[in-house]
């Protein structure tokens, strides 16, 4: 929270929201023009083996183009030669965070991806690219950015044909996708909690389950005021508990043997919370 609001970010990459929720800071790195002068020579996989000596290349994302490898070696540079802004770049994770998830099945994302780029194609994204390159703006400046830009650039200035432009940039973003998901599970398995949604809930979702006498519990709000934010599934178990055939003492029990030591006080108090929040 901020002022005592609520902040809601929406959108944005696995690596972004991961470095958002870590609380991970990023100070800002200056040109370095006399490296860019010396490294505008040499090759992608001459740079590549260069920005390997300074970090661990996790994907492609850095080394797309020349002018990304190029940048991302002046980052490395600098912050090695500046350990103390290094330090800064140190996780403080955020304590009150709530992730969520959009849950679709492959097959249907993959065919909401194509659907949704031929839409764009249609309402004229290509007219946009002619217009930022009759503004002026390089072509490699585009493509720097990668994704739409770049494809639709290079069929713009003739290096692809509309077939190869549409197949190869629908292709690169199922990978895009796909890596996104990739990200997201590793974030679980590092202890992140997502909350996954379906895709295809209906709108009325919420006054459909009033309607059926289901119970709203505000289990993130339980979560925090119980002292324990990543508790917010033992909230829920609290609550769903009233409405299953075991006692109150089994699932405190259960709790008990499941949860980190340290922990146990934390979440015991959050299952009796989501419990009252039921009955209530």
């Amino acid at each position: 929270t901020i002022r005592g609001k609520p902040v809601v970010l929406c959108g944005g990459t696995g690596m972004y929201v991961e470095s958002v929720v870590k609380g991970i800071q990023l100070p800002p790195v200056p040109e370095n023009r006399e490296l860019r002068e010396q490294l505008s020579t040499k090759s992608l996989d001459e740079l590549t083996e260069i920005l390997k000596r300074y970090k661990t290349l996790r994907n492609n994302s850095d080394i797309d183009t020349c002018k990304r490898a190029i940048r991302a070696i002046e980052i490395a540079m600098y912050y090695h030669n500046n350990p103390h802004l290094k330090a800064q770049t140190e996780p403080h994770p955020l304590t009150d965070a709530v992730v969520i998830g959009i849950d679709i099945d492959r097959d249907t994302r993959r065919q909401r991806i194509t659907q949704r780029l031929q839409a764009r194609l249609d309402a004229g994204m290509l007219d946009e690219v002619r217009r930022l390159l009759d503004s002026g703006i390089d072509a490699e400046d585009l493509i720097y950015y990668g994704l739409e830009y770049k494809y639709l650039t290079l069929h713009v200035i003739g290096r692809l044909t509309r077939d190869e432009m549409f197949t190869q940039l629908e292709t690169a973003i199922h990978q895009f996708a796909k890596r996104q998901m990739t990200w997201f599970r590793g974030m679980e398995r590092r202890g992140w909690l997502i909350n996954w949604l379906p895709f295809d809930m209906p709108a009325d979702a919420a006054e459909r389950l009033d309607a059926m006498g289901a119970v709203r519990i505000p289990a993130g709000e339980i979560a925090r005021e119980a002292g324990s934010p990543r508790s917010t599934n033992v909230v829920i178990v609290g609550a769903l508990s009233t409405a299953l055939p075991f006692t109150a003492e089994q699932w405190r029990d259960a709790i008990a043997r499941r949860v980190p030591p340290k922990t146990v006080e934390a979440n015991l108090e959050a299952f009796e919370r989501g419990r009252a929040a039921a009955e209530a």
